[in-house]
């Protein structure tokens, strides 16, 4: 996630993908140690490697692909799940 936090200070816009349990731990830690504290996030449910089947990926891929598109696009406020970064 350091390189996410090197490219966004750079100005290139990115998406980092994760699971929520990763994203709410070590995502905001590092990102408030790069002084990137409002990255967002794509995220799924914990655990995101493990799907028991085609579907189960399938509807993984499905709820990360919008959210990856309004970061990028910068509509993050209309992600569905998303959270302004707690405050720790």
């Amino acid at each position: 996630m350091a390189d996410t936090t090197y490219l966004e200070k750079k100005g290139i816009p990115t998406a980092t993908i994760g699971d929520d349990k990763l994203t709410d731990t070590v995502g905001r830690a590092t990102a408030r140690l790069h002084c990137v504290p409002g990255l967002l996030f794509a995220r799924v449910p914990y655990p995101i490697c493990v799907a028991s089947d085609e579907g189960e990926l399938e509807s993984k891929v499905d709820m990360l692909l919008p959210q990856v598109e309004r970061i990028l696009t910068g509509s993050e406020q209309e992600i569905v799940g998303y959270r302004e970064p707690s405050k720790v």
